[in-house]
């Protein structure tokens, strides 16, 4: 018997499968994380080389955590832009991509419903952009070392 946590599945539909397959395993995905990671980092960089010139050493603390908070909502409106301009690119082109391989008539004569050959073609794409902010949270950690964002008293 499977543990539990490999009971949950998501629904059964092939197309979720085989487009998350082909999805990850071509070198799209591979230069589209690198070109994300690279921009946010490019980002990051250049505002904490901007503020690095204003901070003494031992910088009060008002100061650290302006330029914490800065480094902060810099990289969430950042990821907010990018997946905004990256996410629809990704999935609009699903089912019409099918059109332009001849493939469609074929995905419509199956059993497969036409909400689950939209949502089969919608998932992958969600999880890309997930797969997208998951992999940038790690650029979060500036803003924590530095110290603008710190957890609240109850």
């Amino acid at each position: 018997m499977k543990p539990a946590i490999f009971r949950c599945r998501l629904p059964r539909n092939p197309l979720i499968t085989k487009d998350l397959r082909t999805r990850t395993r071509g070198a799209k995905t591979y230069i589209l994380v690198t070109a994300h990671l690279t921009v946010l980092t490019l980002a990051i960089s250049a505002v904490y080389l901007f503020f690095q010139s204003t901070l003494v050493s031992n910088g009060n603390l008002e100061q650290r955590q302006y330029f914490g908070k800065a480094i902060f909502g810099l990289v969430i409106w950042l990821e907010l832009v990018m997946v905004s301009f990256i996410a629809p690119a990704l999935t609009s082109g699903a089912i019409s991509a099918e059109r332009e391989r001849r493939t469609f008539d074929l995905l419509r004569i199956t059993l497969i419903s036409p909400r689950q050959i939209v949502s089969g073609k919608f998932l992958p794409g969600l999880v890309f952009v997930l797969l997208l902010l998951f992999t940038s949270l790690p650029l979060q950690s500036p803003a924590f070392m530095i110290g603008g964002v710190r957890a609240r008293k109850s």
